[in-house]
């Protein structure tokens, strides 16, 4: 007797399945605190002081010298205890360079 080409593909796949019976079950509970771990590293990973989070701001820079430092007449002003004037970025068509004061 011969099996129709579509019959014969159910049947293969019927066989196929019906030797999976120990196939490995998921565990609910485990995967759950995969999850829950994974949030909580990657959390910490974008609130860390270098992560993604604590950026304060975005700024295009057009060419040009910005001055930097301490003091309130600088373009980029740093907080806290950082010197007056601390030197420059130069924004040109090649990059950035940084120059310090000294």
């Amino acid at each position: 007797m011969k099996i129709p080409g579509a019959l014969g593909v159910c049947g293969v796949l019927l066989a196929v399945v019906a030797g999976c019976g120990d196939a490995p079950r998921l565990d609910a509970a485990a995967h759950e605190q995969e999850v829950l771990e994974w949030r909580s590293e990657r959390l910490g990973q974008l609130t860390a002081p270098m992560g993604y989070l604590t950026q304060t701001g975005l700024f295009w820079l057009a060419e040009g010298t910005y001055r930097f430092g301490g003091a309130a007449g600088n373009d980029v002003v740093f907080p806290g205890a950082a010197a007056p004037f601390i030197g420059e970025f130069i924004v040109g068509s090649s990059g950035i360079r940084m120059a310090i004061a000294g």
